[in-house]
């Protein structure tokens, strides 16, 4: 959108929900994504396939689903997402807001941690890690 004539162009109908945490996997050539305030129940991200001519945009449901992630980052093979939280839409309960890390090649998705001491978080937002130690970096703002 730069240049004397700057111009733009719709790839996707999508909802008009916020959508957060995009987390691009090189090794797929694939865009992962969420929808924030999602209708209840709803618990797919959206993924974009940049392998496809032109990209496609998919409903992408992970093992155990990931609730909502409001950020997101990729680290040593895997996409790590705030958790948003839950509802009782989710298979085996609400899901606590926190870090869940997703294997994109299993599917697989683990809680990394839900708490600090006893103490749960509001949100969790603007993931960053650092490469060197692994320290995962991240903001909780109140909401």
């Amino acid at each position: 959108m730069l240049g004397s004539n700057p111009s733009y162009e719709y790839v996707f109908k999508v909802s008009n929900a916020v959508h957060e945490a995009p987390v691009y996997v090189a090794s797929q050539n694939k865009l992962y994504l969420s929808q924030l305030a999602p209708p209840p129940g709803y618990l797919p991200q959206l993924v974009i396939d940049l392998n496809q001519d032109p990209p496609t945009l998919s409903e992408f449901l992970s093992d155990p689903p990931v609730y909502a992630p409001n950020g997101g980052t990729f680290h040593d093979g895997k996409i790590i997402w705030g958790a948003s939280g839950g509802n009782n839409s989710i298979g085996g309960g609400e899901q606590r807001v926190g870090l869940r890390a997703l294997d994109p090649f299993t599917n697989k998705t683990t809680s990394l941690l839900n708490n600090y001491f006893g103490f749960y978080f509001n949100t969790i937002d603007d993931l960053a890690v650092n490469q060197k130690t692994g320290e995962i970096w991240f903001t909780d703002p109140r909401s």
